[in-house]
């Protein structure tokens, strides 16, 4: 290398570091001059200092004893960005969630949107690709389109401090779950008597011509409910698709929401993989619901993710935060009647202490790859069978 080009580099480094040392400085000098307490934070291999007044102190104090671990520079971001938008799957976040989320966290001010998993996905991704960023955070229960999304760069990677206690329905980094799901046989109590149920517990029971005309199942196109469940028809066999479907006059609805409330007006005596967080929420409401877990259990997840471009990048880690703490987790299974996401959360819904419920004995082994891997083929099946079957309004 000449000497005059190895001037000019030692020059650019010195002018880099200079330059480096005066935004450091910078930044110490602008945080403490409001500061009564300082916490020192690691931020990726250096430390720096993050600075709260009292008052945030106080709020950040009580935050970290429901959320051990919580970086204090996620809740100072949080706290200076004050906004959060969610979009979200339909379960009761505004009743149950938000207020004990807004107890701790008073200056994030939330918006959310509200639809079934796959208009979230159409609309965050419609969004992400013509540069409109709007949400902070995005749930849904499609995995192999969001880990597709993943791919294309649209998903920032964030790992929770209680991360190690999610066993499955995660991507690492990507995406968590914050729920469990199971997919269960339910009945309306008015119209079919618990003597007549019985065989619900048994996933034979889908092909039982005795719910012929009575019966509604979900539109494969109803997200990774019916991914899993008509790749378990494929592939377990319990029965066919032209006996799901045809032979028994089944009603298929658009979404499991749709369906469920169908089954608690009685317009249908019975709804196959019924997704027993719903049918929790129309239950604890009074409608006339039971409902059967059969084994092998059918399980999945709802999970969120943040985008790469979110606005407020700090409240939405804040919020994943929270959702995946002790206290969150149970106020997802007490409160909004789902199985808890973490290995250490009791699942404490009263209805499994009921005479007539039935959880499984095990659970069905699978992965959403092999799953992603087959749907083709299971949805060219379930269309030839579908082409003759009832639509739900």
């Amino acid at each position: 290398m000449n000497k005059s080009k190895s001037n000019s580099l030692l020059n650019a480094a010195s002018v880099f570091k200079a330059d480096s040392v005066f935004k450091v400085a910078r930044l110490a000098f602008a945080t403490s001059a409001v500061a009564t307490s300082m916490l020192a934070v690691s931020v990726g291999s250096a430390w720096s200092q993050v600075t709260l007044d009292a008052a945030s102190q106080a709020l950040y104090d009580k935050a970290a004893q429901e959320i051990p671990g919580l970086p204090v520079e996620i809740f100072a971001g949080a706290q200076k960005e004050g906004e959060l938008t969610i979009y979200r799957v339909g379960y009761d976040f505004p009743g149950i969630i938000f207020p004990e989320f807004k107890k701790l966290f008073p200056f994030i001010a939330i918006t959310e949107f509200e639809a079934t998993v796959a208009p979230l996905l159409q609309r965050f991704s419609a969004e992400a690709r013509s540069g409109r960023n709007v949400a902070d955070v995005v749930m849904n229960a499609i995995p192999g389109a969001v880990n597709a999304l993943d791919k294309e760069g649209l998903i920032a990677h964030y790992k929770p401090t209680s991360a190690d206690a999610i066993k499955t329905g995660f991507r690492e980094g990507a995406y968590y779950p914050f729920d469990r799901i199971m997919l269960c046989n339910a009945y309306n109590s008015d119209l079919v008597t618990d003597a007549q149920a019985a065989g619900l517990g048994s996933w034979n029971a889908i092909g039982d011509l005795q719910w012929t005309g009575k019966v509604g199942i979900n539109r494969m196109a109803a997200g990774g409910v019916t991914a899993l469940a008509y790749t378990f028809v494929d592939k377990e066999k319990p029965t066919d698709f032209e006996t799901l479907i045809v032979k028994q006059d089944a009603l298929l609805f658009p979404s499991v929401p749709t369906m469920i409330e169908r089954l608690a007006s009685g317009g249908i005596s019975v709804a196959f993989f019924a997704n027993d967080g719903n049918l929790h929420k129309l239950k604890r409401a009074g409608a006339p619901l039971k409902w059967k877990c059969p084994t092998p259990g059918l399980v999945l997840n709802d999970f969120q993710f943040i985008p790469a471009k979110a606005p407020h990048p700090n409240a939405a880690r804040l919020w994943i935060e929270f959702m995946l703490s002790k206290k969150g987790q149970q106020l997802v299974n007490e409160g909004l009647g789902l199985g808890p996401a973490r290995i250490d959360v009791a699942d404490k819904r009263a209805v499994t202490g009921e005479a007539w419920y039935q959880a499984p004995a095990e659970l069905y082994s699978f992965s959403w790859d092999e799953v992603d891997k087959g749907l083709e083929g299971v949805r060219a099946k379930w269309d030839a069978a579908a082409g003759k079957a009832r639509l739900a309004n």
